[in-house]
């Protein structure tokens, strides 16, 4: 059924602007004035794509304006708290080992929540698979890394937030932030009825890589 979706696209289009070309002719018949058919036409295109012309435009202003990684403070730290409830040793070697030869080692350890306790990974000595998994009672850290939130804005945009802050004050020290994008009213309409509406299928602007260590790098 999401096969139709660009054909269906594809039809919104060029009846838009048939709709609009006729209406032009048809002004130019019935009106003596070069400027009344211009007129017509404006306020057909517009009737038609007005809407998915503004989304995009406020779309892509909001990626320019508020998008990507925004650091109001640096501080190098030896790990940091993840504020999520599924914390496992999969999430923790993504910042303590390396990753397809990339980087040679990050951080120390990192905290979070998994399975109702608290725990402490840090990399073991015996190969990129070896991680140390410690219950601890409380954070040890300063700095922690927020949940990831998705937050609703105008014209069918929403927009996808992680932040880190200092625990102890609720001190913002630096946000990534992305937006997506799926259409306005037609196309998210032609989405829904041919199922292109799934996730993945958005479009997202906003760089957001390389946060954490921006903000918090790892001490060398």
């Amino acid at each position: 059924m999401f096969l139709l979706f660009p054909f269906l696209l594809l039809g919104y289009l060029l009846l838009g602007l048939a709709v609009s070309r006729a209406g032009t002719r048809w002004a130019g018949r019935r009106f003596q004035s070069r400027l009344v058919p211009w007129v017509v036409f404006v306020v057909l295109f517009t009737v038609f794509f007005g809407d998915e012309i503004y989304g995009y435009w406020h779309w892509q202003y909001l990626c320019r304006s508020e998008g990507g990684l925004h650091v109001y403070k640096s501080v190098p730290v030896e790990g940091f708290f993840i504020n999520d409830n599924s914390v496992g040793v999969g999430t923790a070697r993504e910042y303590l080992k390396p990753i397809y030869g990339e980087r040679s080692g990050l951080y120390k350890f990192v905290e979070g929540r998994n399975d109702g306790h608290l725990h402490r990974y840090s990399a073991g000595s015996k190969g990129e698979f070896d991680i140390q998994d410690e219950v601890i009672d409380k954070p040890s850290v300063l700095y922690a890394m927020s949940e990831q939130s998705i937050v609703s804005r105008p014209n069918y945009i929403w927009s996808v937030e992680r932040s880190i802050y200092n625990m102890t004050n609720q001190e913002r020290m630096g946000i990534a932030r992305s937006f997506g994008y799926q259409g306005s009213t037609i196309i998210r309409f032609l989405r829904v009825i041919t199922g292109a509406n799934k996730e993945g299928s958005a479009n997202y602007c906003g760089d957001t890589r390389g946060f954490i260590e921006a903000v918090i790098p790892p001490i060398q």
